[in-house]
């Protein structure tokens, strides 16, 4: 009888040990999932690159209205514009800011994927308005805002010249920006 017990008691251990084995098992397997994880969204970098920290303040008494691109014309019609957003210095509407071509068909569908047309047709449409080059242009943010509108939010690639810009689709014809607004800061998420 001794035996028996000694038997039952070794089985019993036995189990003890491999729900043991078990659940660490499953512990570990978890632990590298949820790391696997957090490494995929690490390397994940947001559009325009990493992280950056403005060093030096905007100068807000800098017009950054375009005057000069060659792509106006003489006869511009820049309106100031109001705003409520405390983190926005001065608002611009300007009639000469082009239509960039496009060779998209209508019905016209948004697609901000990297490399699509629409981005790159946006990117130019920003680069003219701001008068930042698409090669220092950095994109912080790119999405929509209502029909046929988009909302950008961009600097010089040093994070000088933080601006949101504002374009609208227009049928049969291309991007136009219709709002420039030059920000104090970028907003705090993009930094």
């Amino acid at each position: 009888m001794h035996n028996k017990q000694k038997e039952i008691k070794n089985k019993w251990y036995q189990r003890k040990y491999v729900k043991v084995i078990a659940m660490t098992f499953v512990v570990i397997l978890l632990y590298q999932f949820l790391t696997s994880k957090k490494k995929e969204v690490e390397n994940k970098l947001p559009i325009g690159g990493p992280n950056v920290e403005i060093k030096q303040p905007y100068l807000t008494n800098k017009t950054p209205v375009p005057t000069t691109n060659s792509s106006l014309t003489a006869d511009s019609t820049i309106e100031e514009v109001s705003f409520t957003d405390s983190n926005v210095v001065k608002a611009y509407r300007n009639t000469s800011w082009k239509v960039i071509p496009t060779s998209q068909a209508e019905p016209h569908v948004m697609t901000f994927n990297e490399g699509s047309k629409d981005r790159l047709e946006v990117r130019q449409a920003i680069s003219q308005a701001t008068e930042i080059s698409e090669q220092e242009l950095e994109e912080w943010w790119i999405g929509a805002n209502g029909d046929d509108q988009v909302v950008a939010t961009v600097s010089h690639i040093d994070s000088t010249n933080p601006y949101r810009v504002t374009l609208q689709w227009r049928t049969n014809k291309g991007w136009q920006t219709t709002l420039l607004e030059e920000l104090k800061t970028l907003p705090t998420h993009f930094q």
